[in-house]
């Protein structure tokens, strides 16, 4: 894993918002950025195949541009996507990127995060 991102639901701007980054940037540059709910799942959910429920993998990521700071960031090889849902509702997302390999997570990888 070289980035790890937390996404937080936050109820006031009815957005999440970027509350934890590891290996890209400092926080600061992202704090001010929001997604809606749509945004952060087709950005991380769409074309990523559910391995276990709530836990996403895609590789060779894609994202739609969204004309902010996010865009400049490099699209990773491998993207593994953990949704924590409370009573049904999506309320965070935990982002682990691969930037240099696809298929860069292999099944005990998955196992350990399910488990």
């Amino acid at each position: 894993m070289d980035n790890g991102t937390f996404l937080v639901y936050d109820k006031a701007s009815d957005t999440f918002r970027f509350k934890a980054l590891r290996g890209i940037q400092d926080l600061s540059a992202f704090e001010s950025l929001e997604l809606t709910l749509d945004q952060a799942k087709d950005r991380y959910l769409s074309y990523a195949e559910e391995v276990y429920e709530d836990i996403y993998y895609k590789n060779d990521v894609r994202f739609s541009p969204l004309n902010n700071l996010i865009d400049n960031l490099n699209a990773p090889k491998s993207l593994l996507t953990i949704v924590i849902k409370n009573e049904g509702k999506i309320e965070a997302f935990i982002l682990l990127e691969n930037i240099s390999r696809a298929y860069a997570f292999d099944q005990r990888d998955i196992n350990m995060i399910r488990n």
